[in-house]
């Protein structure tokens, strides 16, 4: 980077800062997925290593919902309809975004400038038809990209936490029995609910 200029630098750093909430943002979607095959698991009554190995073959996101509320009614009725409906409601509107966190390109914002001159504001993820793309074109930024991280981290826990009350894994805190009957609220849960969401630390990567 010694060679380049100062606008350059700028564009190379927040190409960099999108990257890495870009990067987290997967890794959280990954962690839901993790979760909700483990609610599979104990639906289906298979070990982790047979539920993986069916759940992650399914590649639609509306097979995989569709499974779950059939097995979940197969096994408790409608005890918890209200909790899984809205956590699986939550739950496809992510699933929606992921495509666009995934596929869409990254490319750099700007304006004219006050002197007429281009003028970089950011970078942000857009669709891969840049032909197409005008002022009301969609996009992710870094911002919109750490509330999907917020997001998928806040249905990770509460699926575990689930899945948890379901194993009857009180050890491991499980919330009280009747927070999984009552709608799953997003982004205000009710005050010291125990399905608030957690700060949760990564494991150092190289």
């Amino acid at each position: 980077m010694t060679n380049l200029t100062a606008r350059q630098k700028k564009v190379v750093a927040f190409e960099r800062k999108l990257q890495l909430a870009r990067a987290e943002a997967i890794q959280s979607y990954a962690d839901l997925e993790q979760a909700l095959c483990a609610l599979f698991s104990y639906l289906s009554d298979t070990n982790p290593q047979v539920a993986g190995t069916i759940y992650f073959k399914i590649t639609a996101s509306r097979a995989r919902s569709d499974i779950l509320v059939k097995l979940l009614r197969m096994k408790h009725k409608d005890t918890y309809s209200l909790f899984f409906n809205s956590l699986n409601k939550m739950i496809g509107e992510i699933d929606g975004k992921r495509n666009s966190v995934i596929h869409w390109h990254m490319l750099g914002r700007g304006d004219s400038g006050r002197r007429g001159q281009p003028r970089f504001i950011e970078m942000v993820l857009l669709p891969p038809n840049f032909w197409t793309i005008d002022e009301n074109t969609p996009s992710y930024n870094i911002s919109s990209l750490n509330e999907f991280k917020t997001q998928c981290d806040y249905l990770a826990w509460a699926t575990k936490s689930f899945v948890n009350k379901l194993n009857r894994r009180e050890v491991l805190g499980v919330a009280s029995p009747d927070i999984f009957q009552q709608p799953l609220e997003y982004p205000r849960p009710p005050p010291g609910s125990p399905l608030s969401p957690k700060p949760r630390s990564r494991r150092h990567r190289p």
